[in-house]
């Protein structure tokens, strides 16, 4: 099995549980409080590996330009998410995050006029597809429940615009410093 394979199936079952705390156990627990401290935590964790592996940070202007750019939508983007993971219907804010390669391929195009390939392209349509069935089925609903599942998707649609946007963003990042994801995550 290939190593990013590994990575990122460790990191969806991280992802799970980081979803299912905040679901279960952190409805009282302000939004901002839980990214920041999410922020802080992995703060701890990915420094002292960064500081292991390029013995100093990186000084290059514009990898922490980036950085602070990102820095800020993506924390409004995940208290939105928070809240939306918080108080919505957990099938439809999940599914809602399924939009963020589509705005990761239009934000690749203008920054780098670059396109996915064919197959990348049918498996995100399928991908649309059901997000798009999830919330038709979802905004069937009239009563207020109806609005509200609108309002917490709403919020879970605009952080994955801002997470699209800002993948690409980490590109930019990434390619200017040594262990440029290791750096950039830190």
């Amino acid at each position: 099995m290939q190593q990013w394979m590994i990575f990122s199936a460790v990191a969806m079952l991280f992802n799970i549980v980081k979803i299912l705390t905040v679901r279960l156990f952190c409805q009282s627990v302000d939004s901002r409080l839980l990214v920041l401290s999410g922020r802080i935590v992995s703060v701890i964790v990915l420094l002292p590996v960064l500081f292991m592996v390029n013995k100093a940070l990186p000084v290059d202007a514009k990898f922490w330009i980036t950085i602070f750019i990102t820095a800020i939508l993506t924390a409004f983007a995940s208290v939105l998410f928070t809240e939306a993971v918080k108080k919505g219907r957990l099938c439809v804010v999940m599914s809602s995050q399924a939009l963020v390669p589509v705005f990761a391929i239009f934000a690749l195009f203008i920054m780098y006029s670059e396109l996915p390939g064919i197959v990348s392209m049918v498996l995100i349509s399928i991908s649309m597809a059901s997000v798009g069935y999830v919330l038709h089925e979802s905004y069937l609903d009239d009563s207020s429940a109806g609005r509200k599942i609108f309002m917490y998707s709403s919020f879970s649609i605009i952080a994955a615009v801002i997470f699209g946007y800002c993948t690409i963003l980490d590109r930019v990042a990434i390619a200017r410093v040594a262990a440029g994801a290791l750096a950039y995550s830190a």
